[in-house]
């Protein structure tokens, strides 16, 4: 759902949300092995992707031109829930 999950960081210091429940991982056991799981390294690891996805079309982008193309691009206000004075973006792959 597009809901705000109840372990989500929040307020001025995120500028970006990402997916993080039950998100398909990978996990340990053998080298098949997946898992469905929830949390702010699923969403933090979904922000990242979609930045070395930026870099690997633009090798030369610098760190602030990635953050500016994650939040220029972003999808906005469609994240329900109380966000507590955090930007309603979340992630989206452009490039795609």
């Amino acid at each position: 759902n597009d809901g705000v999950a109840s372990f989500t960081s929040y307020g001025t210091c995120v500028d970006i949300f990402g997916p993080g429940v039950n998100i398909t991982s990978a996990w340990i056991g053998r080298s098949s092995a997946n898992k469905v799981i929830s949390g702010t390294s699923m969403a933090s690891s979904h922000v990242a992707g979609v930045a070395a996805l930026y870099m690997s079309f633009n090798s030369l982008l610098t760190a602030q031109s990635v953050f500016d193309k994650l939040i220029s691009t972003a999808t906005m206000d469609k994240i329900i829930g109380n966000l507590k004075g955090t930007p309603n973006r979340l992630v989206f792959d452009s490039v795609v």
